[in-house]
């Protein structure tokens, strides 16, 4: 009986990873793009320099580039007190030492939070921060910028043009051997778009 019981149970298991497997996962709203556009070769494309713009369409002073409105408060962080899950000492493990290493670009932007994103590809390291990147060979020679992040959108035309909104996202993808570089667009009127780029080589 207790045998019986037991194969049951696992018969009932079974059954329910099974069903668990089959259920779909539908996204709650799919909104497709807005636009598409393309542009030059980046090595053609005009270097717009870190905080050269200001946003001129509209009242609204979130996108000044010149000097970004951050409050840089001192708050203190949470939790307050000792860190319960800092560790105290070096672990045991082996790590590698790194094979390249070379300054990428400071905070240009004078922003209170950078927000560092990088990525590294066959020949390149791509850095952006909140409102400017940059482009490495893996000598660590400059080859393109500090640019505004905007750069990667300039002359693509829409209610984001002159926005440089942060959050930025940079991946290369070795499969398809093409980077991706993402912001956001914070626009008058409450509207929020997601600029995205993907080289073509």
């Amino acid at each position: 009986m207790k045998k019986h019981l037991i194969l049951f149970m696992i018969m009932q298991l079974c059954i329910l990873v099974v069903f668990a497997q089959q259920k779909q996962l539908k996204p709650s709203k799919i909104i497709k793009a807005v636009k598409f556009d393309k542009s030059p070769q980046l090595r053609d494309i005009k270097i717009i320099e870190p905080q050269a713009r200001i946003k001129k369409h509209g009242k609204n002073d979130f996108n000044k580039f010149q000097k970004y409105p951050f409050p840089c408060k001192k708050m203190g962080s949470l939790p307050l007190g000792k860190d319960p899950v800092l560790q105290d000492e070096f672990g045991t493990g082996f790590s590698c030492s790194p094979i390249m290493n070379f300054p990428g670009m400071d905070n240009v932007n004078n922003s209170g939070v950078p927000d560092t994103e990088g990525d590294v590809g066959p020949n390149h390291y791509f850095q952006m921060i909140n409102f400017s990147f940059a482009i490495w060979d893996k000598s660590g020679n400059l080859m393109y910028g500090p640019a505004d992040n905007i750069t990667l959108w300039d002359g693509f035309p829409g209610p984001w043009s002159n926005t440089n909104s942060g959050d930025p996202i940079v991946i290369y993808d070795p499969l398809a051997d093409r980077w991706l570089a993402s912001q956001m667009a914070v626009c008058d009127g409450g509207l929020f778009y997601e600029l995205i780029a993907v080289s073509e080589t």
